[in-house]
């Protein structure tokens, strides 16, 4: 769960909302699964920093754009070949629980 500056709406501008982040990532996980050493792995908790530096830098309106911006950054890693994101925001509509949007990206898909 993150704090990000997220809405389109002229009172979600000048505050935080809570948002949840779901990552797959696709890796070719061979070495790491043979040696089981954090250092042949994806860095998990630099990942989860690198995300949090990202939202607070910015506003975004549309969870599209945040998935969208999240995994453009995400893809800069070399080892990561595609990831699937979903960003919810819990409460933003009356009577659900949340409301999400989920993409697949590559490397490709920014060219």
């Amino acid at each position: 769960m993150f704090e990000a500056g997220i809405g389109a709406y002229d009172w979600e501008q000048n505050i935080l909302q809570r948002v949840e982040i779901d990552l797959c990532i696709y890796t070719d996980t061979r070495k790491a699964g043979s040696s089981d050493q954090l250092l042949d792995a994806l860095d998990y908790f630099a990942i989860g920093e690198q995300i949090r530096a990202l939202l607070k830098d910015r506003h975004f309106q549309l969870i599209e754009a945040m998935a969208d911006t999240i995994a453009r950054q995400l893809l800069q890693i070399a080892s990561i070949e595609k990831l699937r994101i979903t960003v919810a925001k819990p409460g933003a509509l009356r009577n659900t629980r949340t409301v999400s949007v989920s993409l697949e990206r590559s490397p490709a898909d920014y060219l």
